[in-house]
C-alpha cells in the first residue's frame, strides 16, 4: 500500500510540474482522455498477448478453377496471406468466461483503428516530450515550477578556483 501512495503522489507531483509545460501538459490531458482507465486496466491484463503481423502470418485457402491439360476444367486450392493487423495469443490454457469478455471489449477497443491510431500518435508525442524533459534534467537543466515533493534546493553558480 506505501508504494502504490508514494507512486499516487510521484504522479501528482509530475503533474504539477508539467503544469509548467503548458503544450506538454495539454498533451498529457489528451493522453488521459483516450487513454481512460478501462483501456489502461486492459492493455495491462492482456497487452502482453497481442502480436503483430510482423511476428504470424495467416494463410487462408482460396479454390481457384484450373485447366488440365485436355482442357478439363477443375477446382484447385491455393492459399493466400490474410491481412490481419493483430492477434491475441493464449498459448495452451483457454481464457474463461469472464477473460474473453473483457478480450471481446479489447479487441472492440483494437479495432476502432481511427480512435487506435489517434491514442498511439498521442502517447508518442507526449512520450517525445516527456523524454526530451527527462534528457534536460539529467543534463543538469532543473524543472520549471515547483512540486509539494520538491526539496528546498538553492543552485549556487560555482565561481573558479574557489572550492564549495
Amino acid at each position: 500500500m506505501k508504494a502504490l501512495l508514494d507512486k499516487a503522489e510521484l504522479h501528482f507531483a509530475a503533474k504539477e510540474h508539467l503544469r509548467s509545460y503548458p503544450e506538454i501538459y495539454e498533451k498529457l490531458e489528451k493522453f488521459e482522455k483516450l487513454f481512460n482507465k478501462r483501456v489502461r486496466e486492459l492493455l495491462s491484463k492482456y497487452g502482453d498477448k497481442i502480436m503483430t503481423p510482423d511476428s504470424f502470418m495467416i494463410w487462408r485457402p482460396v479454390k481457384t478453377k484450373g485447366k488440365s491439360v485436355l482442357g478439363k476444367v477443375f477446382g484447385e486450392i491455393k492459399y493466400r496471406k490474410m491481412d490481419v493487423p493483430y492477434l491475441i495469443e493464449w498459448g495452451k490454457t483457454m481464457p474463461s468466461e469472464a477473460e474473453m469478455k473483457e478480450i471481446n471489449e479489447l479487441r472492440d477497443l483494437l479495432d476502432d483503428t481511427k480512435a487506435f491510431s489517434e491514442r498511439f500518435e498521442t502517447y508518442r508525442d507526449f512520450a517525445g516530450d516527456i523524454s526530451l524533459l527527462v534528457l534536460k534534467v539529467e543534463m543538469g537543466e532543473p524543472l520549471e515550477g515547483t512540486c509539494s515533493l520538491c526539496p528546498k534546493v538553492k543552485i549556487i553558480e560555482k565561481k573558479e578556483g574557489v572550492k564549495p
